[in-house]
């Protein structure tokens, strides 16, 4: 039998794909380098200009200008040194399991089909671990727009341990380069990291919970209640792959209340998705069943 349904999403949210709300919060790093040293004369790679500029997202970048393609000397290089990002002030709990990772960042480039990705890795210690991220062969836009690397159940192919992740050198090394065979440069506005973690009790947020969702079990039943005053509302449950466990039209009312009870038996152990959707708006909750 079921040993226990762990309810992992704690706020609601507008759904987006492989959201899971518990984690540290979209957290920005508080030092950002030039990696190799802006010192280093010998060392190939366009360096980065005003590098804590990563540090906020308020429209003011940190540079780098790239040469033509293949050109390269010293500073003078198609390809940029690392953007290290570090000191994002972490304090995930010693008990804690990583299971994932998610990089926003925000970027831009002086002109269209020139700068692209060459790497998006995590490291400490001016030492990479795991993966790189980069997305090969994606020219970077001409606006401020945002690009997302990982998610909740994305370790980056690494075992992470939350000494790791607390450590103030842990953090982000990203490097650019031009395809283009025309000056251009890269700019990066602002770099977040959120990280999602399990304890031996659950799933937990440092955000608050608000009302009016509630996903909770009690043995093997799920219990899900939440507000019914709204119109077309559709209570769906799915599993890791998306497919349809349960949906249910609810009926459209002015009480405050809705309660439905889901046998979880039979179920395979694994995250789940509980959501209640209408015209207007898309709440949902992860749970975890695990099994004996």
């Amino acid at each position: 039998m079921f040993r226990q349904i762990r309810v992992i999403m704690l706020i609601p949210v507008f759904l987006t794909s492989g959201m899971l709300a518990q984690n540290t919060g979209a957290t920005d790093p508080t030092v950002s380098l030039t990696n190799p040293y802006t010192s280093c004369t010998i060392c190939a790679g366009a360096v980065w200009a005003n590098e804590n500029n990563a540090n906020i997202a308020d429209g003011i970048f940190t540079t780098a200008a790239l040469k033509n393609y293949l050109n390269c000397f010293q500073s003078s290089c198609y390809f940029s040194r690392y953007l290290n990002c570090t000191h994002f002030n972490f304090a995930i709990p010693s008990n804690a399991t990583v299971t994932g990772m998610a990089l926003q960042v925000k970027r831009m480039c002086s002109a269209g089909n020139a700068a692209m990705d060459s790497t998006i890795k995590l490291g400490m210690g001016n030492v990479f671990y795991g993966s790189n991220h980069a997305a090969l062969g994606t020219y970077w836009g001409m606006g401020n727009s945002s690009s997302s690397y990982g998610d909740s159940v994305d370790t980056w192919g690494y075992a992470w341990q939350p000494t790791d992740i607390n450590d103030s050198t842990f953090g982000v090394f990203i490097k650019v380069l031009n395809n283009s065979n025309a000056d251009v440069t890269a700019g990066i506005d602002n770099v977040q990291l959120t990280v999602y973690y399990l304890l031996n009790s659950g799933m937990f947020s440092q955000t608050s919970s608000p009302s009016g969702f509630n996903v909770s079990f009690t043995g093997q039943n799920l219990v899900v209640s939440f507000s019914a005053t709204g119109q077309n509302q559709t209570l769906q449950l799915t599993n890791a792959l998306g497919q349809i466990i349960l949906s249910e039209k609810i009926p459209d009312s002015s009480s405050a209340l809705f309660t439905r009870t889901i046998n979880t038996e039979g179920m395979l152990p694994g995250i789940y998705l509980v959501s209640v959707s209408s015209e207007t708006n898309h709440l949902a909750r992860q749970v975890m069943i695990l099994k004996d």
